[in-house]
């Protein structure tokens, strides 16, 4: 029979959780970068053939292409 481990019978658990010193960014999804060109063969390939159509995200002013 399996029973509910209790985290706290052993001294040595620790909890698997995300480290909040890398935080993920949504909106550009973690390039740093987010698109704001309207043409839709620049969004298709995800990167902006006209050269002005890519801005630093607001979000994460771009640290998270870092």
């Amino acid at each position: 029979m399996r029973g509910d481990f209790d985290e706290d019978e052993d001294p040595d658990f620790e909890p698997e959780w995300p480290d909040d010193d890398d935080a993920y960014c949504y909106r550009c999804d973690n390039t740093g970068w987010i698109m704001i060109c309207p043409d839709d063969m620049c969004r298709g390939a995800g990167e902006c053939m006209h050269g002005d159509g890519m801005i630093v995200c607001p979000d994460c002013k771009g640290a998270s292409g870092e």
